[in-house]
């Protein structure tokens, strides 16, 4: 089932599987990761930490 993560995927492929959601040149990554990094900031923090709450639940 995950047979493909045993293996190194270019991005285009990674984004086609699911892992990845947006793939971007070397030249606008550090502009895309700001980016996704000032929408968290602000977000709903409270829903975030249930959210990472439940997550670490369900691994542990």
């Amino acid at each position: 089932m995950f047979d493909w993560m045993l293996r190194r995927i270019d991005a285009r492929r990674g984004e086609a599987l699911g892992p990845v959601n947006r793939v971007v040149s070397d030249s606008e990554l550090q502009h895309e990761a700001f980016a996704v990094a000032r929408t968290l900031a602000n977000g709903p923090a409270s829903a975030f930490a249930s959210i990472k709450d439940n997550l670490d639940l369900s691994i542990s």
